[in-house]
């Protein structure tokens, strides 16, 4: 299967076909931008969909600054997890959503910090 464009609701998007594991050799990533990430679902619906922001690519291996599965908890600095074979870019409306909730996310687990260490 080669790589193909579909539109879904007059937003057009590009979907990427990967191997099995994460070592493509083709990754068309562009470091700090936002992709979906899906093991099984050409169109990476974002409710089924790993949501990371790319980092990098180093011996084969995609590397993630940041990713979540649900928008709340959230993971950084590490390798995508084997077995994700689509991807697609994030559209505006997702990418305003990820970084409100990365932020989100981030504030309270400062004010937690800040509350352990208070006495």
């Amino acid at each position: 299967m080669k790589d193909f464009e579909i539109t879904v609701r007059n937003i057009s998007v590009r979907i990427y076909k990967f191997p099995t594991t994460n070592t493509t050799k083709d990754p068309r990533f562009t470091i700090g931008e936002l992709y979906l990430f899906n093991r099984t679902s050409p169109a990476c619906p974002a409710e089924e969909s790993l949501w990371g922001v790319f980092d990098k690519k180093e011996g084969g291996t995609i590397y993630l600054e940041s990713s979540s599965l649900d928008l709340k908890r959230f993971r950084v600095w590490h390798p995508l997890p084997v077995g994700y074979r689509y991807i697609r870019l994030a559209t505006r409306a997702e990418l305003r959503d990820y970084e409100m909730q990365l932020s989100r996310y981030e504030y309270h687990m400062e004010l937690r910090h800040l509350l352990e260490k208070t006495p």
